[in-house]
């Protein structure tokens, strides 16, 4: 597994994204799946570790999947790749067989935004843009060189002082060239938000699109447990 502080953005992973979103796998839930029938999904997971030191795969927020052959666990992370599902019978458990997982970029959540660059950047609408298991997931567009330079995501909190489920994406380019627009994707650890405790909260998230209009979205938000 790669190390996300070493990891940058990458074409061959940019390349995938638009293949992925030809199959979405937002399914509600899977307990609605035959029990025992395998089928195929492209994924969006956290890797975890439970109590006994097993690896497994947070699939939504009411869906974990263990791996049928061990796995390999350094930190948790989020990931993007295919699996082999398989309902247990039991609510919310199920079990897989991996084909590739991928470790996403991790952008940096921050609370000063002074001298953080507001760059143009356009959220995808897309299955990949979420917000489950206390993490923001955004799937998005912006202009990129042909040799690109690594873009810098950040999630700049406590913007809004009346409202502290707003947050804001910025976006560092490195003067990076504007040769082929085109896709990444960025997650957030939301852990430095207020607890909603047992309410779900509207999480605001607004941004500054590549045609330069501040743009926002929301997401349903509720703390992790």
């Amino acid at each position: 597994m790669k190390n996300l502080n070493d990891m940058q953005i990458k074409h061959t992973l940019i390349a995938l994204l638009g293949s992925l979103l030809l199959a979405s796998c937002d399914w509600g839930s899977y307990d609605d799946l035959p029990v025992d029938d395998r089928q195929t999904f492209d994924v969006i997971v956290t890797i975890k570790q439970d109590a006994d030191g097993q690896t497994y795969f947070q699939v939504n927020d009411s869906t974990v999947a263990y791996p049928e052959t061990p796995y390999p666990f350094e930190n948790e992370v989020r990931a993007m790749g295919m699996m082999n599902i398989r309902p247990t019978g039991k609510k919310g458990l199920c079990s897989c067989n991996v084909h590739w997982l991928e470790p996403l970029d991790k952008g940096t959540v921050i609370q000063d935004h002074d001298g953080i660059a507001q760059e143009g950047i356009d959220p995808v609408n897309s299955w990949m843009t979420c917000v489950e298991d206390g993490y923001l997931t955004v799937h998005y567009k912006t202009w990129w060189a042909l040799a690109p330079l690594h873009h810098e995501l950040y999630l700049v909190t406590g913007a809004n002082p009346e409202d502290p489920y707003e947050v804001e994406l910025r976006h560092d380019a490195h003067k990076d060239q504007h040769d082929v627009y085109a896709d990444g994707i960025v997650y957030f650890d939301l852990s430095t938000l207020p607890d909603t405790g047992d309410e779900t909260r509207k999480l605001t998230l607004t941004w500054r699109s590549t045609q330069g209009e501040m743009k926002k979205a929301t997401f349903d938000y509720k703390t992790r447990k």
